[in-house]
């Protein structure tokens, strides 16, 4: 079996990583994301995903937008 790929094993650990807690980030981000603070976030925003891990809050923020919008600029960042 072939080594993997750096790309392939943050996959797998993002997948673990969303398994173990459950949802929980998932859902609370959508909460947070699509209550009264979504109005804020525009194609105009710039939002920083800090401590991103697997990146659901900046997911949940693409989703959150319409699919014709041009995206804000997101810069996640973890270590």
């Amino acid at each position: 079996m072939a080594p993997k790929s750096p790309f392939e094993h943050f996959e797998e650990i993002a997948l673990r990583y969303e398994t173990t807690m459950g949802g929980l980030s998932r859902e609370l981000s959508r909460y947070i994301i699509r209550g009264p603070a979504a109005t804020t976030i525009s194609t105009d925003s710039v939002v920083l995903d800090n401590a991103c891990g697997p990146a659901i809050v900046t997911e949940e923020i693409l989703f959150a937008l319409p699919a014709s919008s041009i995206p804000p600029i997101i810069q996640a960042v973890d270590i």
